[in-house]
């Protein structure tokens, strides 16, 4: 590779594969890694590079933890200027008989773009990294796993969740054991650094669902049923039963059978939801109740009262 294949000026080696280079985010994040691995006076030419983050190693993690943070903002700012630091958190590593503390440092470049760096004292190798990016505006999110080719357990809910904030709960309880998962907002990304004996490959997904429709379950009352209806340009779609359905999961089971065509149909608390498989314009759902017996199989649809 030629200086002049490069195409930008922000570039540098990349210290783990002879022959290539590193440019924007990967160039930032080899820096920062370079400045907090490196000891004040390690480097003859310029003495002052780097940070003294390693003397408060042993020290009550009172006065360590607030510490560190303050040499890694020192550092950050006088040698990586292309960077704002937006906030440092922490961890405590007490597995295996060992404490060690964790930082995760959440950045902003010149961009705008968000970033973030996972950095310990006692790491001896660079965490695997996984990110997945999702739509900040969809009604239902699905998140996947794997490590090693192999699906992570537990397996998310197959129901998916109604917000992003939903889903990080989820994964801090099921998940907290794989690694230190980041949210960042702004960027509408979600980020895992995986815990460096669990794998050194895998894979992070997480699905956006917007092509839906959704409907909530009334409040049902004895003598009362209820009624799914699905509508195309306002014309009910065949068949329904002129009873209804008498519980959530026996119209689950009729439109998962009868409408399969539409799409995937699922529970999510209080709501049915039809996850299409192709576009819904036109398309309408509704949920509501008939008293038991009132209409025969003959009731036309259309009558008006």
């Amino acid at each position: 590779m030629q200086v002049s294949d490069i195409p930008t000026k922000n570039w540098q080696l990349d210290l783990n594969n002879t022959g290539k280079v590193v440019t924007g985010y990967d160039d930032i994040q080899q820096c920062i890694a370079l400045i907090l691995s490196t000891r004040k006076g390690e480097d003859p030419l310029r003495p002052d590079f780097g940070s003294d983050i390693w003397k408060w190693l042993d020290k009550p993690l009172s006065a360590s933890i607030p510490n560190m943070k303050r040499e890694i903002i020192q550092a950050l700012q006088s040698y990586e200027p292309r960077i704002t630091i937006e906030k440092i958190l922490h961890e405590l590593d007490t597995t295996e008989g060992k404490s060690n503390v964790i930082l995760g440092i959440i950045y902003k470049t010149g961009e705008n773009y968000t970033g973030t760096f996972q950095y310990s004292l006692k790491q001896d190798t660079t965490p695997l990294a996984l990110s997945a990016s999702y739509l900040p505006d969809a009604f239902l999110y699905f998140i996947e796993m794997s490590l090693e080719g192999g699906e992570v357990t537990p397996a998310s809910p197959q129901n998916g969740f109604l917000s992003i904030n939903e889903m990080m709960k989820w994964v801090h309880q099921f998940w907290g054991n794989f690694g230190n998962w980041y949210l960042l907002i702004q960027e509408n990304k979600v980020i895992v650094y995986i815990n460096t004996q669990l794998g050194a490959s895998g894979k992070l997904a997480i699905t956006s669902v917007t092509g839906e429709l959704h409907a909530p379950f009334p409040e049902r009352y004895d003598l009362m049923n209820y009624n799914v209806v699905l509508k195309k340009e306002g014309k009910r779609i065949s068949p329904w039963p002129s009873e209804g359905f008498e519980t959530e999961n026996e119209a689950l089971n009729f439109v998962s059978q009868q409408y399969k065509d539409y799409g995937k149909w699922i529970l999510k608390d209080n709501y049915l939801v039809l996850i299409a498989s192709e576009p819904l314009d036109g398309y309408t759902l509704e949920i509501n109740l008939l008293t038991k017996g009132a209409f025969s199989s003959d009731f036309n649809e259309d009558f008006e009262i």
